[in-house]
């Protein structure tokens, strides 16, 4: 085992950083470090760097010895089919993982991220990523988040985030915020202080055959939303927070959207589905499996030309 006392690494384009179980590199930030990007971030910050690897390494952020600190573990801007992979993540002052403005066909695959100050894995403004088998737990917010770069506007579309587990996160275990055509699909988030899965401002988005288990708010929460799918889900006991304040799976002002196949448990659910405003215009909410799942009600349809109800189990 060998370790790296220095506090910070650059990684230029096409170097791999990459040790066997035998030869494991850890990072250990100091104490009362000054402010910059990552303990590892690529060297050209203005162009950005292509393929990078970084594979197999322990990073400890030392979070409680730098109180005023925003440094992310690993840090990477405008870095192109990159990959993290096999690398533990602890302690971070800030983001566990943070990739940012168009670091586009990234792989972040079987990272176990835990107990950052903000979000564990935080891609912002890119596309085309595949973001799977990670787990990412008790981070102060989320554990994963794709967010749009909104300073240029830049969007995060066509990502695969795919067999990760979020659990005992501060916020929501996984949140989706203004992106087209993201696929979710077999996460487990449960535990999480906020709602299971999150989709805000985002559109044809398919969140298919995750499970959200004892959150504290919704198993699922969509906002804004359109065109999206969202089935083979199971929603299980959420509302930890308060019995009967929360649902399985809560749409608001969302339309258009196909919410069939999913399976929710659990009385302390307010409702199974819940359709919550006028606002939400000609959803598809049908063949859904909802015994059991509410306090108040199995479904609630305030929409506006909902089709629903004769086809749930309820």
């Amino acid at each position: 085992m060998r370790t790296l006392e220095e506090h910070q690494e650059y990684v230029s384009s096409n170097k791999p950083h990459v040790y066997d179980d035998a030869t494991t590199l850890i990072l250990n930030f100091d104490n009362n470090i000054g402010q910059f990007n990552g303990i590892i971030q690529n060297e050209d910050v203005t162009d950005g760097n292509d393929y990078i690897s970084i594979l197999s390494l322990e990073i400890d952020g030392n979070k409680n010895n730098n109180p005023s600190c925003s440094v992310d573990n690993i840090h990477m801007f405008r870095t192109y089919g990159g990959i993290i992979a096999y690398c533990d993540i602890t302690d971070s002052c800030y983001h566990g993982i943070f990739i940012t403005k168009n670091s586009d066909k990234f792989q972040i695959l079987n990272n176990h991220v835990l107990r950052s100050n903000r979000h564990g894995i935080y891609p912002q403004g890119c596309s085309d990523n595949l973001i799977s088998g990670n787990i990412s737990e008790q981070n102060v917010i989320t554990g994963i988040i794709l967010y749009d770069y909104v300073a240029e506007n830049i969007v995060c579309d066509e990502n695969s985030v795919t067999g990760n587990i979020c659990s005992r996160n501060g916020g929501s275990g996984l949140v989706v915020h203004n992106g087209r055509n993201n696929i979710i699909s077999n996460n487990t988030c449960y535990a999480n202080d906020e709602s299971g899965i999150r989709s805000s401002g985002t559109d044809h988005t398919s969140i298919c055959s995750n499970t959200c288990k004892a959150n504290a708010m919704h198993g699922m929460y969509l906002s804004s939303s359109e065109d999206s799918i969202v089935s083979s889900n199971s929603c299980i006991s959420n509302s930890q927070e308060q019995s009967g304040m929360y649902c399985g799976i809560y749409l608001s002002s969302s339309s258009y959207n196909n919410v069939q196949g999913n399976l929710i448990r659990g009385s302390i659910h307010k409702y199974g589905i819940d359709v919550h405003d006028s606002g939400c215009v000609g959803n598809i909410v049908t063949n859904n499996d909802l015994r059991d799942s509410g306090s108040t009600g199995k479904i609630n349809d305030a929409g506006t030309g909902t089709i629903t109800t004769a086809g749930n189990k309820v």
